[in-house]
């Protein structure tokens, strides 16, 4: 049996035996994981809707169920209402981790089939859950025995418990889940591109999303545009904070939306159509490299730039990609057309990177899209 650089078992060059290990610790962690993530948060959302109903007759009608910039409610439901939000947003959202957390690993190549990013959705989801789920009773909580819920104040402590709670809930979910880390097969890696000693490549393509992306970006700034207008013009409470958040959100989405790629001896350069922000990774930090079918929401937790433990991503579409795995062990992947002749490119550049052998100058050729 071999292992990867960081000393992670690779299952593809198991014994039997030892392959038969690493599954049953694969399908060990992916258990606690939906313990994590999924079993427990549902539970949760089930006691907070049976803890809601239980208080029905000590409470206003309608009750609180927004709180403006003054620190009073300002927006009303009745009670009934508050229970079916509650329970399809807590259902809704656990259901997202589940389909993320379930969704096979190992069958793409230059993807770990287990890791600590794996670990940490679970982590995720189970904090998400335990905020939303704490925070909505401590809400109902504070407005038992009240009879009119506009003289409820400020809901400081609920927030502060509900932050806390989350964050108990992520590390016990952490610590609950066992340390399982197993590697991409070996039989992933991309052939180098066949150069002579003479000769060099040059691959150039671009990482660009599919249509319903671009219309939900598209959408998504003109949603933030007229937020940042409205609090501008409205000059309500904190209007300086929304049109800040809004401005903020509209330029990572522009600024993210395309990229532009070259691949030649230097390594791989990912630029933004805009010319900002730039992502490099150097041919002599490169350990593998693998064209691979990615997945943005069971690798990356989502499309967009992306960051995990362990992983970086430009990942804007399902479909091909390239999937480098750095010397360091942490691993990068874009999404792109034609990726096996970009990956091929850049194992080449990687493998002359490593020999100090890099290609000459006097003849050139091309691959470019």
């Amino acid at each position: 049996m071999t292992t990867d650089r960081t000393g992670v078992p690779d299952p593809s060059n198991a014994p039997g035996a030892m392959r038969g290990a690493l599954s049953s610790d694969v399908a060990r962690a992916r258990r606690a994981a939906l313990w994590v993530g999924v079993w427990a948060p549902l539970i949760m959302v089930a006691l907070g809707v049976l803890l809601q109903i239980l208080w029905i007759p000590r409470l206003p009608d309608p009750i609180a169920t927004h709180w403006g910039g003054s620190g009073g409610p300002d927006g009303f439901s009745d009670p009934w209402s508050n229970i079916l939000f509650f329970a399809i947003t807590g259902v809704g959202m656990t259901l997202i981790f589940a389909v993320i957390l379930l969704i096979p690993r190992g069958r793409r190549t230059g993807f770990p089939v287990w890791s600590s990013a794996s670990r940490l959705l679970a982590v995720f989801g189970a904090a998400t859950i335990v905020f939303i789920s704490v925070l909505i009773a401590g809400l109902v909580q504070i407005q038992l025995d009240v009879a009119d819920a506009r003289t409820v104040g400020t809901v400081a402590g609920p927030m502060v418990i509900a932050l806390l709670s989350a964050v108990a809930a992520g590390v016990l979910g952490w610590f609950a889940q066992p340390k399982v880390t197993v590697a991409a097969p070996a039989s992933a890696d991309s052939e180098p591109f066949p150069l002579s000693e003479h000769e060099r490549a040059v691959w150039i393509g671009r990482s660009l999303p599919n249509a319903g992306y671009r219309w939900f970006a598209g959408i998504m700034v003109a949603l933030m545009l007229i937020l940042c207008v409205s609090s501008l013009v409205a000059q309500f409470p904190g209007w300086w904070y929304l049109a800040l958040v809004g401005a903020l959100v509209s330029v990572l989405i522009v600024t993210t939306i395309g990229f532009r790629v070259r691949i030649d001896a230097a390594g791989l350069e990912a630029r933004s159509m805009l010319g900002w922000p730039v992502v490099r990774v150097h041919a002599a930090d490169i350990d593998r490299v693998a064209a691979s079918e990615i997945n943005p929401l069971g690798e990356f937790g989502g499309w967009g730039v992306r960051w995990m433990p362990g992983r970086f991503g430009i990942v804007l579409r399902t479909g091909p990609g390239i999937v480098v795995t750095r010397r360091s062990g942490s691993i990068f992947g874009i999404t792109v057309d034609d990726a096996e002749t970009g990956a091929a490119v850049l194992a080449a550049a990687a493998r002359s990177a490593g020999t100090g052998t890099g290609p000459g100058t006097d003849a050139g050729s091309e691959g470019a899209r």
